[in-house]
């Protein structure tokens, strides 16, 4: 045998397995590339407000700053190792789902209790697109004998604008 027949024989004994294993490696990207190049929607007097979802895997700014609220104040207003297992934006309403030690905060006190609800307000106010907010505890409306944590409230009093907001309105004035 000379090396020039044995290479074609060669070539179609691994063109199968390349071809098979060529093709297994490049269907993420194809579905990666897909997912990324469609086309986003033109904005619109009419676009709804976008929906965000993060489980406690996936980083969204409400996230990030939910978790280090809930890290910064442990043990204080939140009971220590509560978690936020996700975050969703809809239609101006954010939903948290904390972890099951969120509801030892009944236990904290009634001041406590406000307060703890007065932070998490505030730090979703920061957010222009949060109009109200609602807790779960373990995906299940978590109530009090002080708050209806479920139902969705108000992250700012009546007539308060987010921070945002508040500060395009002072640059406007100068």
């Amino acid at each position: 045998m000379t090396l020039s027949k044995t290479n074609p024989r060669l070539v179609l004994l691994f063109l199968p397995l390349l071809l098979f294993a060529g093709c297994k490696g490049t269907e993420p990207m194809a579905k990666a590339v897909a997912e990324t190049s469609s086309p986003s929607p033109t904005p619109s007097a009419t676009t709804k407000q976008a929906e965000v979802q993060a489980s406690p895997t996936e980083k969204t700014p409400i996230s990030d700053a939910i978790t280090a609220l809930l890290k910064e104040k442990s043990g204080v207003l939140f009971p220590a190792e509560t978690k936020l297992k996700s975050a969703a934006l809809s239609e101006g309403v954010v939903k948290l789902d904390l972890s099951a030690e969120f509801a030892k905060i009944s236990t904290m006190g009634e001041r406590t209790e406000s307060e703890a609800q007065k932070a998490l307000r505030k730090t979703l106010a920061a957010f222009p697109a949060v109009q109200k907010m609602s807790v779960m505890v373990e995906g299940k409306p978590f109530t009090s004998e002080v708050t209806d944590w479920g139902t969705p409230f108000p992250v700012r009093a009546n007539g308060e604008n987010s921070a945002a907001s508040n500060e395009t309105s002072r640059e406007g004035a100068q």
